[in-house]
């Protein structure tokens, strides 16, 4: 099985998109044993979705996004391509960043139904399509900010960093306010984003070029 994008690490298994008629592969982190049915494989058939990206929604791993051999500059026009939902959470605050094909939104929840959200992730079919509708817990976020495209985010200890179309933006874990802003002279590539210890956000844009930001040394 060829490796078609992400890796994630989760409770001793080590999961990989396929790209095709099994995606996410897993695979024993201490042996290296698939776990995957070996039925699927030799049908050599794409059932699955085809998606680069992984996502740890509940308890389970899924596949979303645009094909790892698809062009970055192009739109794949496939709901298991628009529809993506990413979840991370900092102190007692969780963050979800969701997609479709309109819009993009991050929101941030103080009592995230976590029991919930695994219950909507046990249907196959909330797997086969991340749609935020579907899955949503019955909790309201305390805040939530829309963007029209966005590449990466990061949560931080206070803030949610997100490279948006061409530029950087700062919200505050809180409340969801704009610390900051800072544009890019080009867009940044799809998870072209990190952070370090120290603060510092480290963001790769889609023409190879590599930018550094952080707060300014004192002399």
């Amino acid at each position: 099985m060829s490796v078609q994008g992400h890796l994630l690490l989760h409770e001793g298994k080590l999961y990989m998109p396929g790209g095709t008629s099994v995606s996410p592969a897993v695979y024993d982190a201490a042996t290296g044993k698939c776990l995957n049915d070996g039925a699927q494989l030799a049908q050599c058939a794409s059932r699955m979705p085809r998606g680069w990206e992984l996502s740890l929604l509940g308890d389970q791993v899924v596949a979303c996004g645009k094909p790892f051999y698809g062009h970055p500059a192009y739109d794949v026009y496939d709901g298991t391509v628009f529809n993506r939902v990413f979840l991370a959470s900092m102190k007692d605050t969780s963050i979800a960043w969701t997609a479709d094909a309109r819009t993009q939104r991050v929101m941030g929840f103080k009592n995230f139904d976590h029991q919930g959200l695994a219950r909507k992730m046990a249907n196959p079919g909330n797997r086969f399509q991340v749609n935020w509708g579907q899955i949503a817990p019955s909790t309201k976020p305390a805040w939530s900010a829309e963007f029209k495209k966005a590449s990466a985010m990061a949560v931080c200890r206070n803030a949610v960093l997100l490279a948006a179309e061409k530029e950087l933006v700062a919200l505050s874990l809180a409340d969801g306010a704009v610390l900051w802003r800072q544009p890019l002279p080009k867009p940044p590539a799809p998870w072209g984003l990190a952070v370090d210890g120290a603060g510092r956000a480290v963001v790769t844009l889609t023409d190879g070029e590599v930018l550094c930001f952080g707060p300014s040394q004192g002399t």
